[in-house]
């Protein structure tokens, strides 16, 4: 069990994990996609979208943290799940839709670098990581 004063630090330390888990993943799945280890698939690992979502682990990871922490009926607790709403709809919609735009504008300029959103499988696996990777850091905190 961690002696720490402020338990704070464990959402900190969630919300890194879920990052470093998710990206870690994402490096693995473009891995076994692609059947070799290259500069692509090394270059996921800091990129946006792909499987699972960061964005979505890492705010799951936080908010699954925080209603262990304060209570699943807390007002930081459905601050933290209306933030992850947030973020997971603007994952699977809005950067999506910008994603297929910016697919139109490379057809035109072959250099032009895209960047697509989430399908809503890769939100939901970001989603189930993150609650996986909160209740993780709670136990290692010793919030549970």
């Amino acid at each position: 069990m961690i002696e720490v004063n402020d338990l704070g630090i464990g959402a900190l330390v969630a919300f890194a994990m879920a990052w470093l888990i998710a990206h870690l993943i994402k490096t693995i799945v473009a891995v076994v996609k692609n059947k070799r280890l290259g500069k692509e698939e090394l270059e996921s690992f800091t990129k946006n979208g792909g499987m699972p979502s960061g964005h979505t682990a890492t705010m799951a990871a936080l908010a699954t943290y925080l209603g262990i922490l304060y209570g699943f009926g807390s007002g930081i607790f459905a601050l933290a799940v209306a933030v992850l709403l947030v973020v997971a709809y603007d994952a699977m919609k809005v950067r999506r839709a910008v994603g297929e735009h910016g697919e139109i504008l490379k057809r035109a300029e072959k250099k032009l670098k895209v960047v697509k959103g989430h399908t809503p499988l890769e939100v939901l696996a970001g989603a189930v990581l993150g609650i996986v990777v909160g209740q993780v850091v709670a136990l290692i905190f010793g919030v549970v």
